[in-house]
């Protein structure tokens, strides 16, 4: 962010009177836009222990039904203890597996007499839910629980044979299934992710100083909303909370915060989006008063050496920006051999490709006033003076990126919601473009880096 301000700053010139500044005109580009996503990260471990604690460990039920046409009054219980449970991540889906033992009775009355017949269970229960969220924050889990056991069938009294995993898959099955939902819904209350993307989309409704003791403002309106698809590396499940929107920066005027919207529908990156890491993408133009400009100017170039010729330099007094068509306009305020004078330079701004040298491409300039040696020389030296002016007026802006980075990153940092911490890192500023329209000067700039995993 800083680097748009310091960018213009370092395009700028005269302390002296400049031309007259028509009120800055938004660049000739589309609006800025910035995309924040926070990686989440969930141990596995973490899962199993919420699926197992939403688990019950014990599952029975008693019902009279008729099992068998021989007999009357059929009536079934059984009895079912889990052991601990075993949770993976596999082709997208959360599986889940245990062991279950206990026992199945069955009675009711054979030729008139009771009988009961009670048999030892045991087998293992194995199933998936898929981790989907609806657009409305629901969880869709669409669980598929199986119970496989061991034993296959149970005699009563010799006289015909039940299929005990038959008879148990059928009800056991759909119970299962309503379980594993409701540990589902658990899991994504207690992984709070809804809660957390909420405090993230209404903290970057955001209206703030960018810089501290800086007049470079920035707002964010969030549009978008996304979640990145769960993700297994190692033991740990990788998602995370995207948020993208407008993006403006303004040197010198304070722009009202954004009203405070509700959350957007939810959308649900691709398989692709979700392998990316955390991070941040901005990119806008800035817009500036003359104002600012021109103390931005003076503070960057006043003190600076030019030399322009073997024995004879030039420093910077005082500067300050004006705009003329599609020129800057640089007027600065210089002493040379004890003599003070005033030049005035105009120029197309233009970055280097490829480096951090901004300059003024086909360059002119005007001795605006110095004593009679100044203006002999001008007369006598004039292209030479012209030829160092071209080598010599550039301003590396490598200094000014390195700040703008620091101050980005801390800028970045302080637009997190409670409770999200990260790391950040700048890549390299990349300057998109410069130029003058409406009478302004305007930069558009991308800033891109890194935030560091964040913890559940």
């Amino acid at each position: 962010m800083l680097v748009l301000a310091a960018l213009l700053a370092a395009c700028s010139g005269a302390r002296v009177q400049p031309p007259p500044v028509p009120a800055p005109a938004p660049p000739p580009a589309e609006a800025g836009k910035a995309s924040f996503f926070f990686p989440v990260e969930i141990p596995l471990a973490e899962v199993r222990r919420i699926v197992e604690e939403s688990l019950p460990p014990r599952v029975s039920d008693e019902q009279k039904q008729e099992i068998s046409s021989a007999l009357q009054d059929d009536y079934y219980r059984y009895a079912l203890e889990r052991g601990p449970v075993e949770v993976g991540f596999t082709g997208g889906l959360l599986t889940v597996s245990f062991r279950v033992r206990g026992s199945l009775t069955v009675g009711g009355k054979l030729a008139g007499l009771p009988v009961h017949e009670t048999v030892d269970i045991a087998g293992r229960v194995r199933g998936t839910a898929s981790p989907a969220i609806t657009p409305d924050w629901r969880p869709d889990p669409q669980p598929t629980a199986r119970i496989e056991l061991d034993r296959a069938d149970l005699q009563v009294l010799g006289a015909f044979s039940i299929s005990v995993r038959g008879f148990l898959q059928e009800r056991l099955n759909p119970v299962l299934d309503q379980e594993l939902k409701r540990a589902a819904g658990r899991l994504l209350a207690d992984l709070a992710l809804r809660r957390k993307a909420g405090e993230a989309w209404r903290s970057l409704h955001v209206s703030r100083r960018a810089v501290k003791d800086e007049n470079l403002w920035v707002r964010f309106q969030p549009l978008e909303l996304s979640l990145a698809r769960l993700t297994l590396k190692d033991g740990v499940l990788h998602t995370g909370i995207g948020i993208a929107g407008q993006l403006s920066l303004s040197l010198g005027t304070v722009v009202p915060p954004p009203a405070v919207t509700l959350l957007p529908p939810l959308r649900v990156d691709s398989e692709h989006d979700a392998e990316r890491g955390g991070g941040f993408d901005l990119e806008a133009p800035v817009q500036a008063s003359p104002e600012e400009l021109s103390r931005w100017t003076d503070r960057a170039l006043r003190g600076q050496r030019f030399r322009l010729s073997r024995d004879r330099e030039m420093e910077i007094t005082g500067a300050g920006l004006g705009v003329d068509g599609d020129r800057m306009v640089l007027a600065l305020d210089f002493q040379t051999g004890g003599r003070d004078g005033r030049l005035v330079l105009r120029g197309r701004p233009a970055m280097d490709a490829g480096t951090s040298l901004l300059r003024l491409a086909d360059l002119q300039y005007d001795l605006a006033s110095g004593g009679p040696f100044l203006r002999l020389a001008d007369r006598l030296h004039r292209a030479e003076i012209l030829e160092r002016l071209q080598k010599s007026a550039r301003l590396d802006l490598a200094p000014l990126l390195g700040q703008a980075e620091s101050g980005t990153a801390h800028a970045v940092q302080g637009l997190f919601p409670p409770g999200l911490h990260g790391e950040v890192r700048i890549d390299p500023v990349r300057i998109l473009g410069l130029g003058i329209s409406g009478g302004a000067v305007w930069a558009r700039c991308r800033m891109t880096g890194t935030i560091s995993p964040l913890a559940r």
